[in-house]
Order: C-alpha cells, then sequence, then structure tokens
C-alpha cells in the first residue's frame, strides 16, 4: 500500500491581485462558489485549496496539473477527475485554518485531514464545555497554560478529521454530524474501531490526518514555493520521483 501524502502552504504569503490569475485555472462552478463566499480569507482558502487539491493529484497520478479537473458537490466534497479517465480517482481531504491551506491525497483509501491554528486568545474552556464531552473535558483541565492550547486543539482536530473521513467513507448516516468519544483509559485516543489517527508534528498548526487503516508511512511536505510549477520541482528536489518515506518530524 503507497502511503498517504499531505501537501500544506501558507496562503497568506500572496496578495489578491497575485492570486487572481489563478481563478483561470477553475470550473465555472468553482468560480461561481468563490464569488459567493463574502469574506475574502474565505475566498482565498477556497482558490489555494482547489489549486492545491489539482496539484496532489497531479503528483498522485503523474499527469499534468492541467489534465486534473474538479467536480463540485452539493454537501460533499469535491471530486477530482481525471481526462481522458486513465486513473482511478484518488480519495482526498482539504483543510484549511487562518489562510493556511492542506490537502490530504491517497490512491489507496479515505481519508479525514483537519488543520487548526493553535489560538490561545480563545477562550478555550468556554468553547470545549460547548463542544466537547464530560469525559474530554475532565481530560482537558489537567492541561495548563500552552499545554491546554495544544491539547484543546488536538483533541479538536481529532474529532474532526474523524468526523470527515467517516463521511468521505459514506459511513455517516444521513450525513449527520456525530461527536465520537475521543478519550479512553486516561488518555486521547489515537485509534477506535474502524479509524486511525496520526498526528503530524507543525510549530504553528494542530494537523490530524484519519484513515481505516494504521497510517505507517505519510509523506508531509510544507511548500515553500510560489506557484503549482514551482511546487513540482520543490517536490523532486525534496522528495525525489517515488518517495515513501516519513518526512517533516511526524509523530
Amino acid at each position: 500500500m503507497r502511503p498517504a501524502v499531505v501537501w500544506m502552504i501558507d496562503g497568506n504569503r500572496w496578495s489578491d491581485r497575485e492570486l487572481e490569475p489563478w481563478l483561470a485555472c477553475l470550473s465555472h462552478a468553482e468560480q461561481h462558489r468563490y464569488h459567493r463566499f463574502i469574506r475574502p480569507l474565505r475566498q482565498r482558502e477556497f482558490l489555494i485549496g482547489r489549486i492545491l487539491l489539482r496539484f496532489a493529484v497531479a503528483r498522485l497520478t503523474d499527469l499534468a496539473f492541467d489534465d486534473v479537473s474538479v467536480i463540485e458537490r452539493k454537501n460533499n466534497s469535491p471530486l477530482p477527475m481525471m481526462r481522458g479517465e486513465l486513473h482511478a480517482v484518488p480519495n482526498i481531504s482539504l483543510s484549511h485554518s487562518q489562510g493556511w491551506v492542506a490537502c490530504a491525497a491517497s490512491a489507496d483509501m479515505s481519508l479525514g485531514l483537519d488543520i487548526e491554528m493553535r489560538d490561545g486568545s480563545r477562550d478555550l474552556i468556554a468553547l470545549s464545555q460547548s463542544v466537547f464531552s464530560a469525559s474530554e473535558n475532565n481530560w482537558l483541565s489537567v492541561h495548563s497554560g500552552a499545554a491546554r492550547v495544544s491539547a484543546f486543539y488536538a483533541l479538536w482536530s481529532a474529532k474532526e478529521a474523524l468526523y470527515k473521513f467517516m463521511s468521505n467513507a459514506d459511513i455517516l448516516t444521513n450525513n449527520e454530524a456525530i461527536q465520537p468519544e475521543m478519550i479512553g483509559d486516561g488518555g486521547k485516543l489515537s485509534s477506535g474501531h474502524g479509524w486511525y489517527l496520526k498526528e503530524l508534528a507543525h510549530p504553528l498548526l494542530s494537523v490530524i490526518l484519519c484513515a481505516a487503516q494504521p497510517l505507517n508511512a505519510v509523506i508531509f511536505v510544507e511548500l515553500t514555493r510560489d506557484s503549482p510549477f514551482d511546487w513540482t520541482q520543490q517536490a523532486c528536489r525534496e522528495m525525489g520521483p517515488t518517495a515513501l518515506v516519513e518526512k517533516n518530524g511526524i509523530r
């Protein structure tokens, strides 16, 4: 089985003017949705996410960037398509937070990815009491200061990644929201019935990937270049054409 790949990029590096030409890469349906977003930050994340999705699929299938198109699906994740149907459709999961955008891709299994910017200025106690269970809040209460911030977002991201995975794998009933219990035996769970979590180390973000099988090998690359062409050059330089090893301090 080939490893999952997670690509991440800081979308705050570009101005709106610099990103505007990228709109030409989107379909009419995607452009329509882009213009419906009211918040400029959400427009930015959507645009970068759709470009990153195309890049991730092209890398996974050894196709050209322009050979990948995207079908909009109401109340569901976007569906990547390859021109000429030369390859099976990869499994993808997108996530964004405060301008950062990430895309997980796999040729073999459904995925759920969540990234969250760790923001200690929020009222995390009040927020946790409204979204977490009693046992989850009890576990969180033993942490303080910066450790509580990290623990909160790790738990939040784990629940979000699991929900996305179950949605992508068509496990949810009527697409209803679920709040799975993530605490057991005094600690945060890393697996459950039919799912496994992997935490990927990042200095600013909580990054959690979920799949139906243990994620023993994950490629995690933070892109630092300016365009999909440059991203390809960076990927080839850092990873080689067929890299199957862990990167960037995954734990």
